[in-house]
């Protein structure tokens, strides 16, 4: 049973997404990703593998869904505004997310943040981090 939503949205309100997580704020850990695309958008990714989330599409023209390295997921970013908003992988027939923490304006996140760096990581010890770290169910509505 989930007790807590977070919510964000994008600058221009094409993209939102809701994490539904029995977690609080000071329960997560956000991770500071070292690649040139999480550090030019300041991405700050948070993830709940027992939790659940909604991602929002009001308009999917002007959501750019963009693959990368290893093309294993979808970085998306609203055409509009500019904002990183959520990363998308397909696993074990689900579709597992992590949620960029940044446009989360109304939630305050009181643990540090961790760096991370996975430029030496093999596409499948990827798919697994992702397996076990990523939001387990994610609904995509749009």
């Amino acid at each position: 049973m989930t007790t807590n939503t977070l919510k964000s949205h994008c600058h221009c309100g094409n993209l939102s997404v809701e994490l539904y997580t029995e977690k609080t704020e000071e329960d997560f850990t956000p991770r500071t990703c070292q690649c040139d695309l999480c550090k030019q958008h300041g991405a700050s990714w948070i993830s709940d593998p027992e939790g659940e989330a909604k991602f929002i599409i009001k308009d999917r023209d002007l959501a750019n869904f963009y693959r990368f390295g290893h093309s294993t997921s979808d970085f998306v970013i609203c055409k509009t505004c500019g904002v990183l908003m959520i990363a998308l992988c397909e696993l074990e027939n689900k579709t597992k997310a992590v949620i960029n923490k940044t446009p989360m304006l109304d939630h305050e996140f009181k643990t540090p943040e961790i760096l991370t760096n996975f430029d030496g990581e093999t596409v499948e010890g990827r798919l697994e981090r992702r397996t076990q770290n990523w939001t387990g169910n994610v609904i995509i509505e749009g």
